[in-house]
């Protein structure tokens, strides 16, 4: 509304579309001085700096984000649902709580960002990098995130339940007490990475690196490992019940008291792995598995 004395000045409030490219003490007044909730669905907000700005429980639906810089934002609870993130900076971001349910684009980086909690249900990322998040039981469910740099993430208690992560690395991750069932890792990168109690049932894992992983009593049920390379891992009591392990290696691997019935080892390389105790009971093909130099002491054949 414009005062008919005064034509050039206008008696509206300013929008938080106006007020968020004033900097971040503007909208920090603004923020303080209003008291319903702040909507910027839909706003067109590409290529602009907020780093540092507090957008915690902001309504950003739909909004064009592409491009923008928001690096140390405060976007806790906030819900960014459909939002295009295609080259957005999101470092040492604040996203506990965040909805981003169906966000799509490419080159998304996430690095050191608080991701706990989150929901990512459905987002299609390319390029996405995520060194360092941390997504502990965030909400994972049917993303596409092909190629995705995760190394040093924390996934503790998250649920990545049939989603797509080939390629992706996850080097020195943190997968712990991680549902990851019907997921596909086809040939990731896992070396080093944390996978106490993860659930893999159903998973495809094939020519996946498990080098040197910590996967004590992680669950590989009915898990395609077709050519994985699981070399020094540690698997202790863990479970492969109907896994296909088929030329897979698993040399100087750990498998004491692990869960192996009914697997599939045509062609497996077991050369010095530790077998006390096993369960091996109807496994397939074991005659053509290589076991040379296999602690077999305590195995359960029947």
């Amino acid at each position: 509304m414009v005062d008919r004395r005064y034509p050039h000045v206008s008696n509206s409030s300013p929008t938080p579309c106006q007020m968020i490219r004033k900097g971040a003490i503007a909208w920090q007044a603004f923020r303080s001085d209003s008291d319903v909730a702040i909507d910027l669905s839909n706003a067109r907000l590409s290529q602009l700096n907020l780093r540092g700005l507090d957008l915690s429980g902001v309504n950003l639906r739909r909004s064009d984000l592409t491009q923008t810089k928001l690096v140390s934002v405060n976007l806790a609870h906030a819900d960014l649902v459909g939002c295009d993130l295609t080259q957005v900076q999101l470092n040492e971001a604040k996203l506990q709580g965040a909805n981003l349910l169906n966000v799509v684009g490419h080159q998304l980086d996430v690095t050191g960002a608080d991701c706990t909690e989150s929901n990512w249900v459905g987002s299609e990322l390319q390029g996405f990098k995520a060194v360092g998040a941390d997504f502990g039981f965030a909400n994972l469910r049917g993303m596409e995130w092909r190629e995705a740099n995760l190394s040093d993430a924390s996934f503790h208690g998250a649920n990545l339940g049939r989603s797509h992560l080939s390629y992706a690395n996850l080097r020195g991750a943190n997968l712990a007490d991680c549902a990851a069932v019907g997921t596909v890792f086809y040939e990731a990168e896992f070396q080093d990475a944390h996978l106490y109690r993860t659930n893999f049932t159903g998973a495809n894992l094939v020519r996946s690196h498990l080098v040197q992983v910590y996967g004590v009593m992680a669950i590989f049920d009915q898990g395609l490992l077709l050519g994985a390379d699981l070399s020094w891992a540690n698997l202790m009591r863990s479970s492969f019940v109907g896994a296909d392990l088929s030329h897979a290696v698993l040399r100087g691997a750990n498998l004491s008291y692990a869960n192996l019935q009914g697997a599939d080892l045509q062609g497996t390389d077991l050369q010095g792995a530790n077998l006390q105790g096993a369960d091996l009971r109807d496994v397939k093909h074991l005659d053509l598995a290589n076991l040379e130099g296999v602690n077999r002491s305590q195995i359960r054949w029947s």
